[in-house]
């Protein structure tokens, strides 16, 4: 009987730091773009209103919240928690949770980096290819911006959420001393939210 309330007492744990996830990440992302309304409007308005918060909202918490969908099980995880799976799945030794890839803002600065070079280098070509090529790249730019604000949201989370005993509650990165993953979650939660700024201040 103790160990069925241990577990139903875990679950309730999980639960609440779902939500918690889920709060801080629509929070950050709510003062991100109100910041970016005052400093960045004219960048702001072309950023889909849509996509940005779905992103961001898969960033920080994941859809742990919708419906259980077989083959959809990496939707139900915070992009940042996405090595728990792919750990079973892969089965690889070095991917362990809270490796220092996904603890970090590289995936949407790297899918970033992509769309700012298509979008430097796109050649001339007929009027439709142009148009669905430039739909391609503002769909890129807005997925990796709401990504990286949510990561960001989480990574500041992993900080302030400790005191939720459930799950892995460290915030050290595998393989790594207490103080470098410090100073890596700390320095990615602030390019998470920099870069993306100066990206969405940049556009004309």
């Amino acid at each position: 009987m103790e160990f069925l309330q241990e577990i139903q007492d875990i679950g309730i744990l999980d639960t609440v730091k779902n939500a918690s996830y889920l709060f801080l990440g629509m929070l950050v992302g709510y003062g991100f773009w109100e910041f970016c309304e005052c400093y960045a409007k004219v960048g702001i308005s072309r950023i889909n209103p849509f996509l940005y918060p779905f992103m961001v909202v898969w960033g920080a918490s994941g859809f742990f919240f919708l419906p259980y969908v077989e083959y959809a099980h990496l939707s139900y995880y915070a992009v940042p928690d996405w090595d728990i799976p792919l750990t079973v799945w892969m089965q690889l030794e070095f991917l362990q949770h809270r490796s220092w890839l996904f603890s970090s803002v590289l995936i949407p600065l790297a899918f970033l980096a992509i769309a700012q070079l298509l979008q430097n280098t796109r050649q001339r070509h007929s009027k439709r290819i142009n148009k669905v090529f430039k739909i391609f790249i503002g769909s890129l730019k807005d997925i990796s911006l709401g990504l990286s604000v949510g990561i960001s949201a989480h990574l500041m989370g992993d900080f302030l959420l400790q005191w939720i005993r459930s799950g892995d509650t460290s915030i050290n990165i595998f393989g790594w001393t207490k103080l470098y993953s410090l100073i890596w979650l700390a320095l990615n939660l602030l390019l998470g939210l920099i870069v993306p700024f100066l990206i969405i201040r940049k556009t004309k």
